[in-house]
């Protein structure tokens, strides 16, 4: 019994160390053929809306400086699964 309790109490304790992750970006990266890439990745508890529109703001922010705008090509959303965490990654181009 208490065996099956520490067992417990260490998954308890392991899962929450991957709630406290803060989010992370790739920053962004040229792509090629004047397209763009930048992603972000969160916690476990991480709503896929907010890391979605992170990664846009960070796209709209880029093309902003260049004195652009920020045209879509693709979002691809990666839901947390077991070892991994949610993940947005969004293709762009600057108009």
């Amino acid at each position: 019994m208490k065996r099956c309790l520490c067992l417990v109490g260490l998954f308890a304790l392991l899962s929450g160390c991957g709630a406290l992750r803060p989010e992370t970006s790739s920053g962004v990266v040229d792509a090629g053929r004047g397209e763009f890439l930048t992603s972000r990745t969160g916690s476990s508890l991480a709503p896929m809306g907010e890391l979605k529109a992170s990664a846009m703001r960070d796209a709209s922010d880029h093309c902003r400086y260049a004195q652009k705008s920020m045209q879509v090509v693709g979002v691809k959303e990666i839901p947390m699964s077991f070892g991994i965490y949610p993940q947005v990654e969004v293709t762009f181009t600057c108009r």
